[in-house]
């Protein structure tokens, strides 16, 4: 009966193991709050590109609202869709020789990419 009671110790144990974390990650988990910033519109990002020379400029891709932009690290964004015809944005790049230029990959139709570029600072 010893081998018993060594599994019922160890069950036991077991079980206040797993109240203890399931209440620590309760109370952890009531503490995280999320704020939304943006971009907005749903869907989800499909790619993100961080200016080389102004690490405070973020592009991103989105499945269905185009390309925005923030100038503040992420804290507001403004569309830039100049010149797509169509807002799911697979990819996007800077040109490494003008920062000011930016090229889209989007999804026209099946399987089918068109490239835009926009221009802006």
């Amino acid at each position: 009966m010893k081998g018993g009671n060594m599994l019922l110790r160890r069950l036991i144990s077991y079980i206040f193991m797993f109240v203890c974390f399931t209440l620590f990650f309760q109370v952890a988990l009531a503490q995280i709050s999320w704020t939304i910033i943006g971009p907005g519109g749903g869907g989800w990002l499909t790619t993100i590109e961080i200016s080389p020379n102004n690490p405070g400029v973020v592009y991103v891709g989105c499945d269905v609202g185009g390309i925005y932009k923030s100038t503040n690290n992420g804290e507001s964004w403004q569309i830039i869709n100049n010149g797509l015809t169509n807002y799911t944005v697979l990819d996007i790049a800077i040109d490494p020789q003008t920062f000011s230029t930016l090229y889209a990959a989007t999804q026209g139709g099946y399987l089918r990419a068109l490239i835009a570029v926009i221009h802006g600072s």
